[in-house]
């Protein structure tokens, strides 16, 4: 359905579909098939293998490679129009070699007339201090931190028609949960590996492209997983499950592991 969104939706823009077919050969690969690749290095991988090194958790995965080969972003899951014509643009103006994808969107997006905060939730995300550091001991429940930034219509939709659900509210209530501005240079976080840096720098060293995002950590605080894309109901729900489920250890795919999960239930 989210393939089917960008072709039907994305790709069918004019302006979008002038700029790809002019700028790039536009290849198709099929994630849940068992063809073998050769990569722009000449390295030949399974299909399987190749989702997994890319970290292509969900589809659309899309990675774009300049003429040479030189690899010039990576964006994984759904971008409506609007969000992928700001892909374009910063992969055509150049921008990709001063400054990263987030902050070039973030610039370009309209605010909400929602203000300058984001929407807090306090039954599901702990409160601050947020002491996340995993290294002396496991954590008991997996670690899931939703990012956001303030005037995000993206953001403030996530709450409005996902968060707003009681099987996905049920679901984050089983991870330690928190809730990080991306904007917010003052408050402090103490990340799993130990550092303490503001939610600002911890996004920034995160290298997240969208809002909102949401990021994975096992109970040791090793990151699993992540949705760097429009979030919608169906995508969140079956993430959440993945990871609860330790889905990652034999199949990170998200596809994948749901078709691997329908063969194991099977009489």
């Amino acid at each position: 359905s989210y393939c089917r969104a960008f072709l039907d939706l994305t790709f069918a823009d004019p302006g979008i579909r002038r700029d790809l077919t002019k700028h790039f050969d536009v290849i198709g690969l099929q994630v849940i098939s068992d063809t073998e690749i050769t990569d722009e290095h000449g390295k030949t991988w399974t299909m399987k293998q190749y989702v997994a090194a890319e970290k292509a958790y969900v589809t659309p995965t899309l990675i774009f490679l300049r003429h040479d080969g030189k690899r010039l972003l990576r964006i994984v899951g759904y971008y409506p129009p609007e969000k992928f014509r700001g892909v374009l643009d910063y992969l055509l103006g150049g921008h990709y070699e001063r400054e990263a994808l987030g902050a070039f969107l973030a610039r370009r997006e309209p605010q909400s007339a929602a203000g300058s905060a984001i929407v807090r939730d306090p039954e599901l995300f702990g409160a601050p201090p947020h002491t996340l550091d995993r290294r002396a001991a496991p954590g008991e429940r997996p670690l899931l931190v939703l990012l956001e930034r303030p005037g995000c219509a993206s953001c403030e939709q996530f709450h409005r028609k996902v968060l707003k659900d009681s099987a996905i509210r049920a679901l984050i209530k089983k991870y330690e949960a928190i809730q990080l501005d991306v904007t917010d240079a003052k408050t402090m976080v103490v990340i799993p590996t130990g550092e303490r840096l503001s939610a600002k720098q911890w996004a920034e060293r995160l290298d997240l492209a969208y809002a909102p995002a949401l990021v994975f950590f096992d109970e040791h605080g090793k990151e699993v997983y992540r949705l760097d894309s429009e979030l919608l109901h169906g995508r969140t729900e079956s993430s959440l499950q993945l990871v609860l489920e330790k889905g990652y250890l034999d199949e990170p795919q998200l596809q994948r592991w749901r078709n691997l999960k329908g063969r194991q239930q099977q009489p």
